[in-house]
């Protein structure tokens, strides 16, 4: 988590939310969405907490594919969140990934 405070032009972060209970996870996700300066790069076969993101990369058959920028790339993300996937489904695209965003797209009318 300190090397959160910092600024660095670029963080690389694998598997940063691994071993973090929820709460942990949230203050987490609170820290790097926070972030303004720099590039954060995230590695992570988390499913249910994520923070806020420009842009989803995935890993698929072995190859790193660029899914692009939010919200459109949730429509090409292969191994979105079930939550995610189903929201889309039911027309109601969250705005990022986070998970209030997913809370204000699930309760949307």
């Amino acid at each position: 988590a300190c090397v959160l405070l910092q600024e660095y032009d670029l963080l690389v972060l694998d598997e940063p939310f691994s071993s973090l209970d929820c709460k942990e996870k949230e203050r987490a996700c609170a820290a790097i969405s926070g972030r303004t300066h720099g590039i954060t790069i995230i590695f992570t076969h988390e499913q249910a907490q994520f923070p806020r993101v420009d842009m989803l990369w995935e890993i698929a058959d072995g190859s790193l594919h660029c899914r692009g920028s939010l919200p459109g790339a949730l429509h090409r993300w292969e191994h979105a969140p079930e939550i995610i996937r189903t929201l889309i489904r039911n027309g109601k695209e969250p705005a990022n990934i986070t998970r209030q965003d997913i809370r204000e797209a699930a309760c949307r009318t």
